[in-house]
């Protein structure tokens, strides 16, 4: 059950547009992974977490505004409520439009 959570600080670090450093257990790694918002270490290797640190410790500061563009972009776009509830509209007129087609 713990791997399909997702944590809301995660959110929170994302919305303040910071990158992230997350593990790689759970659903935070691959949406981290898949937007480019920070780096993912091997839960299961303490040596990752330092390479993550030191990589991310070492970026320059254009890189590190990228990231917290691309972070403050993703929490607008997928998971604010304006986003959850454009979503769920769109839902409820697909199944509107299926009962009742035009």
């Amino acid at each position: 059950m713990a791997r399909m959570q997702f944590p809301q600080k995660l959110a929170d670090y994302l919305a303040a547009g910071r990158p992230v450093i997350v593990s790689d257990v759970g659903d935070q790694a691959e949406i981290v992974r898949d937007n480019d918002l920070g780096l993912v270490f091997e839960a299961d290797n303490p040596g990752s977490l330092t390479q993550a640190i030191a990589t991310l410790a070492g970026r320059n500061q254009h890189d590190l505004s990228e990231y917290g563009v691309r972070a403050h972009t993703f929490v607008r776009n997928v998971l604010s409520p304006a986003a959850h509830r454009d979503r769920l509209l769109g839902v409820y007129r697909a199944v509107t439009e299926q009962i009742s087609p035009s």
